[in-house]
């Protein structure tokens, strides 16, 4: 779950990000967890925050140096929170919508899981999906670590049927809904808000 505004603050400044600062994020998995990163801090009103497409895997084979390891110190930083509580969207709001139809709710997982055929990696945990959702399997966004083109998102997207309503991307537990949030953001002029609680609460909740 999405850390407290004042916690997230207080992390961000023990990085030493300050308010003027230009973030980067990455990780080793090509794209993963590194827009799960990016909706944090647009979530917390921070808009220079930007993703490395293809992440480290794709920085070393373009050649780009690398380092070891080190410990780093940093200058205590002065950034600030501002929640955007508007960017989420929680288990009382979907309930609510599911005769509302306001929203469109779209789930990264699995097309097993979403059909309710494979099993959750949650022991315990029941597949299937919320009602009225579709499912768009966060691997079909991406080719080779990065992110398909604006022409082959827009034919996914388009696919879909989507009208003009907000999107609302779920998942297991709110981490892969945000790489097709952030594709959606390439190329669609919806409302995108996320389903921290994803699958995981929702099967909980609504037995």
């Amino acid at each position: 779950s999405i850390q407290s505004p004042a916690d997230f603050e207080e992390s961000a400044r023990n990085l030493g990000i300050n308010n003027s600062s230009s973030l980067i994020v990455y990780d080793n998995l090509g794209i993963y967890t590194s827009p799960r990163v990016w909706f944090l801090f647009k979530s917390m009103g921070f808009e220079k925050v930007f993703v490395l497409d293809g992440g480290l895997t794709a920085w070393v084979e373009e050649g780009y140096s690398i380092e070891a390891k080190k410990s780093h110190s940093f200058s205590k930083g002065d950034f600030k929170a501002h929640f955007n509580k508007d960017k989420l969207r929680d288990f009382d709001f979907l309930l609510s919508d599911i005769d509302n139809k306001r929203c469109q709710v779209i789930d990264a997982r699995s097309a097993g899981r979403f059909a309710g055929t494979a099993p959750e990696p949650r022991e315990g945990l029941r597949s299937g999906h919320i009602p009225n959702s579709v499912n768009l399997p966060f691997q079909e966004v991406l080719k080779d670590g990065k992110y398909k083109s604006t022409e082959e998102l827009n034919e996914l997207f388009t696919s879909l049927n989507l009208e003009d309503n907000p999107l609302v991307f779920s998942c297991g537990s709110g981490l892969t809904a945000c790489i097709i949030l952030m594709a959606a953001q390439m190329v669609l002029d919806n409302e995108l808000h996320l389903y921290d609680g994803s699958w995981t609460e929702w099967a909980q909740k609504k037995p």
